[in-house]
């Protein structure tokens, strides 16, 4: 199941849309007849979510206490909304071309960053009030069921900010370190043969204006499919009973070199 959502300000709204798109979901799985799942209340549950993704989950789950058998956080992300451009920034860094102008690119970023600073807009919860409401309400409970999965070169992760506001009772919680960066669970790969073009049934005229629209491009990919692969493994895993492979490298250059300060608890820092 996978809930869309659009992106906005006001968090708490984004995380009941999206939370009551599960649960409704779930409720309709379990209750239409042509579900392989019909009327099976006992099947294990499992919640998947990326970047913001992972914020609007904890909300709703430390809101509602939905039943979940385990809960996953791939690249925490709880940045303020001047940081989100920030973040904006370094995707478009990444997808630069040669011949683009990156230096009109950068000032608009630079002046985005200064308006926002200047007129105080962030997110509703901030980050900091994102991180009391996981204090206070992210309990043990929930925590035994969570893991997190930390990618090495990921400078967008806000991982140890969750241990550390889970730090009283973290022992709970478990922790996959990958390889990768924040786009790692994106990757797609168009191969123009693998279309079937020169399948007899498709008009010359279809076939014609595929191959005018890839501009003459036969196959194209994006992201590092080892990464995903790898990440898959360690998902499916997590949700078939096993230990995390390893442990997050949280003082890895990719990073920052930014690791969570945790007091009286088992959870590894490296």
């Amino acid at each position: 199941i996978a809930a869309p959502y659009s992106v906005g300000l006001d968090h708490f709204q984004l995380s009941k849309q999206t939370g009551e798109s599960i649960r409704r979901a779930l409720l309709y799985c379990q209750q239409s007849k042509e579900s392989p799942i019909f009327l099976q209340d006992s099947v294990p549950t499992f919640s998947l979510a990326h970047s913001l993704g992972c914020k609007l989950q904890t909300i709703y789950v430390a809101a509602t206490g939905l039943p979940l058998d385990g809960i996953g956080f791939v690249s925490y992300n709880n940045f303020s909304f001047a940081q989100t451009i920030q973040m904006a920034r370094s995707f478009a860094q990444q997808q630069e071309q040669p011949g683009m102008n990156t230096d009109v690119i950068n000032q608009l970023f630079q002046f985005a960053e200064m308006a926002v600073g200047a007129i105080g807009v962030d997110f509703t919860p901030s980050s900091q009030e994102t991180q009391r409401l996981i204090s206070l309400k992210y309990d043990a409970e929930l925590q035994q069921k969570t893991r997190l999965f930390v990618l090495d070169d990921d400078e967008l992760d806000s991982s140890p900010e969750f241990v550390e506001s889970c730090a009283q009772n973290a022992a709970g919680l478990s922790l996959s370190g990958l390889p990768g960066g924040h786009l790692s669970p994106v990757y797609f790969r168009l191969d123009l043969d693998e279309l079937g073009l020169d399948d007899p049934n498709i008009p010359p005229e279809a076939r014609e204006m595929a191959k005018e629209a890839a501009g003459g491009i036969q196959s194209l990919s994006y992201g590092d499919e080892a990464n995903l692969d790898e990440l898959v493994d360690e998902v499916c895993g997590w949700v078939l009973g096993k230990e995390p492979s390893r442990s997050p490298a949280w003082d890895s250059p990719g990073r920052g070199g930014r690791v969570p300060r945790i007091a009286g608890s088992s959870v590894p820092n490296s």
